[in-house]
């Protein structure tokens, strides 16, 4: 980590609260934004960890393993407050069910887990912030939801977070090293 990548993740995280806090009018939910926190910290230490053991586990099974584990939670929490027999088992439903398991949430995670394990983690991490740029101009176009000035300085900030922490700095060469080099005389 060096001190554009932090200036990086912070306007990404700024970039983000300035999108977000249109949200903030109103009944605000304690609950709802310490899972969010919650969240995004738990995001955040399963990133790093992924880095740390991605070499010594398949990322097949640790996809495998993390939607088993968090399938049948949700499945026992869900089947306590709805019914399985309001489900209407139709082709729309199933097509989409299928569709979202196996692409966007196997296929997504395995990626993500791919990236981070062969890439720098603070890199791939931030690509992250795209999800809310994505949400806006989907938002934009299909339920045409307004682009504010909020939005734009919002999505501004999202933008100029990925450059920065994808940036490739070359290493300065110290004065020192340039003079004992060019001293040196073929062996």
């Amino acid at each position: 980590m060096y001190t554009l990548k932090v200036i990086g993740l912070i306007l990404g995280f700024v970039g983000v609260g300035v999108i977000s806090s249109g949200g903030f009018s109103g009944d605000i939910s304690a609950a709802g934004i310490l899972l969010a926190l919650g969240s995004a910290l738990g995001w955040a230490l399963g990133t790093v960890f992924v880095k740390k053991i991605g070499n010594l586990v398949d990322s097949i099974w640790m996809v495998t393993l993390q939607l088993i584990t968090g399938g049948i939670f949700l499945l026992c929490i869900g089947s306590g407050f709805e019914s399985w027999s309001s489900i209407e088992w139709k082709l729309p439903f199933i097509a989409n069910l299928l569709f979202i398991a196996i692409f966007v949430i196997a296929f997504g995670w395995l990626a993500y887990f791919t990236l981070v394990g062969s890439g720098e983690a603070s890199k791939v991490g931030s690509y992250t912030f795209l999800i809310p740029l994505i949400a806006i101009v989907c938002s934009s176009f299909m339920l045409h939801e307004a682009i504010t000035l909020k939005l734009l300085a919002g999505l501004l900030l999202i933008v100029v977070s990925i450059c920065c922490v994808n940036l490739q700095l070359k290493p300065k060469k110290v004065k020192g090293e340039l003079d004992s080099k060019s001293n040196k005389s073929p062996a």
